[in-house]
């Protein structure tokens, strides 16, 4: 029934033009379902953040924010995966995607962003990740002591 009325909902916005579209750059990827569809994905919010209908990514500004948070609230972290484009985002808040987004996708901010601003967003993940990884640490060295 949910999926029912969020897509009677988005059929409305389109109708309206206040849905707020784009092209997902992962759509762009070898493989990837909807290659060459263009501004067919858009941004919809669970809960606080917005997401791409297409890969579930957050959105490039949200997730600026979530870098802010992660460098002054010892609750909020993100990691890396293994693919190098991928990061997950853990917050106290968002327990799975109905209450937020997990992840972000960096082909958004490349595509959102201006290149000049590129590289600050670069340095705060940066920042980011070394304090998630010293929290980390220092969680273990209680474990083990």
């Amino acid at each position: 029934m949910k999926i029912r009325i969020r897509l009677f909902l988005i059929w409305i916005q389109r109708q309206l033009g206040i849905l707020d579209t784009h092209t997902c750059p992962r759509r762009s990827e070898p493989g990837q379902f909807g290659h060459g569809i263009e501004n067919e994905d858009y941004w919809y919010r669970r809960k606080k953040d917005r997401t791409c209908s297409y890969c579930g990514s957050m959105h490039p500004e949200d997730f600026n924010q979530v870098l802010l948070r992660v460098i002054t609230d010892p609750a909020c972290t993100i990691d890396i995966s293994d693919k190098p484009y991928k990061i997950y985002i853990n917050r106290p808040e968002v327990h799975n995607s109905d209450d937020g987004a997990l992840k972000y996708y960096t082909q958004h901010g490349i595509v959102f962003w201006e290149n000049e601003v590129i590289g600050g967003v670069d340095r705060r993940i940066h920042a980011a990740v070394t304090v998630s990884n010293e929290r980390f640490k220092k969680i273990l060295e209680k474990r083990h002591n």
